[in-house]
């Protein structure tokens, strides 16, 4: 069960899973996700918008989180969280991709893709 607070932002969430997902990086990617939303509400403001889209195939997790926010503050390494640079570690430990930055024409997009084995 995902239970997010984005003040008043309208949060959207997409599951398209065709493979299994391991109990361990679920409760990962719960984590990714929870620290995307609080960057989310710590560094951007104006946000009308958070999705958040989870799916898999081929063997491969894939997650991504986008705002529509204006930055109000730099998320690199994070405070108080373990941050995007925690963020990278942890995607980067279970085998996989991660990368986040600035979207256009505002707002900010993580993405990370695990191995499922």
């Amino acid at each position: 069960h995902l239970h997010f607070m984005t003040s008043r932002a309208e949060e959207r969430l997409s599951f398209d899973l065709q493979d299994p997902v391991p109990q361990e990086l679920a409760r990962s990617v719960l984590r990714l996700v929870q620290e995307s939303l609080t960057n989310t509400q710590k560094h951007a403001s104006a946000v009308s918008s958070v999705d958040v889209a989870l799916s898999s195939s081929e063997g491969v997790l894939r997650l991504g989180v986008e705002d529509d926010g204006v930055a109000s503050g730099v998320p690199v390494g994070g405070s108080g969280g373990y941050g995007i640079v925690g963020m990278r570690e942890r995607v980067e430990l279970l085998g996989g991709r991660f990368s986040a930055g600035r979207r256009e024409p505002t707002g900010w997009t993580v993405r990370a893709e695990l191995p499922l084995a």
